[in-house]
Formats: C-alpha cells, sequence, structure tokens
C-alpha cells in the first residue's frame, strides 16, 4: 500500500492508533513542515480538556504561572521547557536560556480565547465519529519565529517514541 507524504517524511500515522488516553505530549520542532519552528501539544480529545482547564486558569486568575512540562498530564520531548505567564498587556512566546526553555506571555483575556478555540475538541463532531484528527495554532506574538500548536487524535505516542530517537527535526 502506497504511503502518503506525512506517513513517509513526517512519519504521521492514522488516528486512534496508541494513544496514551489521558497524557499529552509535549515537543520542540526546530524545523517543522515547511519549516516551521513549532511547539506542540498532542493527545487525545479527553486529555486536551485538561490543557483547556489549564489555560482558563490562567484566564481567571487561580493562576499567575504554569510550568507546561510540568503538568502531571504532560509528558515532555527532547528537554522542552515551557513557561506560561499571565500579563496585564504583554503578548509574547520567546526561546530563553537555551534551546528548549520558552517563555509564553499572555494577558488573560488570550488566555481566555486559547481555551476557548481548544474547547471544540471536546465537541462530538464529524471529525471524530469518522476518526480524524484535527490541530488548532493559538497565534501568539514571538520573538523568535515560533508557532505553537495544538493537535488532537494526529499524532501517536508511537510517532511521539520515535521522534525522540530519530533527528528528521
Amino acid at each position: 500500500m502506497a504511503r502518503s507524504y506525512r506517513e513517509e517524511i513526517v512519519g504521521y500515522k492514522t488516528c486512534g492508533e496508541y494513544f496514551m488516553g489521558s497524557i499529552i505530549n509535549l515537543g520542540f520542532f526546530p524545523k517543522w513542515v515547511y519549516g516551521e519552528t513549532m511547539i506542540m501539544f498532542s493527545g487525545e480529545r479527553k486529555a486536551i480538556k485538561k490543557l483547556e482547564n489549564t489555560f482558563s486558569d490562567l484566564a481567571n486568575g487561580k493562576s499567575k504561572e504554569i510550568t507546561f512540562d510540568k503538568l502531571e498530564f504532560i509528558k515532555a520531548y527532547k528537554g522542552i521547557e515551557l513557561y506560561g505567564f499571565v500579563s496585564e498587556n504583554d503578548e509574547y512566546l520567546e526561546n530563553v536560556a537555551g534551546d528548549n526553555v520558552f517563555h509564553w506571555v499572555l494577558p488573560k483575556h488570550k488566555w481566555e480565547e486559547f481555551a476557548s478555540l481548544i474547547s471544540g475538541f471536546n465537541v462530538k463532531d464529524d471529525r471524530e465519529l469518522l476518526g480524524q484528527g484535527a490541530h488548532q495554532y493559538l497565534d501568539t506574538l514571538n520573538r523568535n519565529n515560533l508557532d505553537i500548536m495544538v493537535s488532537v487524535d494526529e499524532y501517536t505516542d508511537d510517532w511521539w517514541k520515535q521522534i525522540c530517537f530519530v533527528e528528521m527535526f
């Protein structure tokens, strides 16, 4: 059977295979598809609900900062450290203190916007019924040409384990 570009080059697997369920994978990819520099959260829909709740905690003042890579439901790959902060007006994503250390700074309204955007993943729709994944870019002003993406049911745990040992990116 012929493999698609994503299967061949990126290591993409079809949805529904070997996901950990309640764990979100987090990684940094300096050379993602088409040359993007990407920070990616990836997991099943029920796991992404935990990320939505974390964004909401930042939006409603329950938390002023979060160390994403240390959350119990996050499995961080390749030594990524991602710190989220609430600010009054600043909005930026930047690489600091080394290759895999990032500060993600947003005002409360932006954390709420992102919580709302990814809440759509928890609505049963045709993509889920058909076993298809989806993703959402979280557009943030940045200082290092970085993007953040939340991916649902697209990349399996086997893909994440393989990517840690293969220097594709």
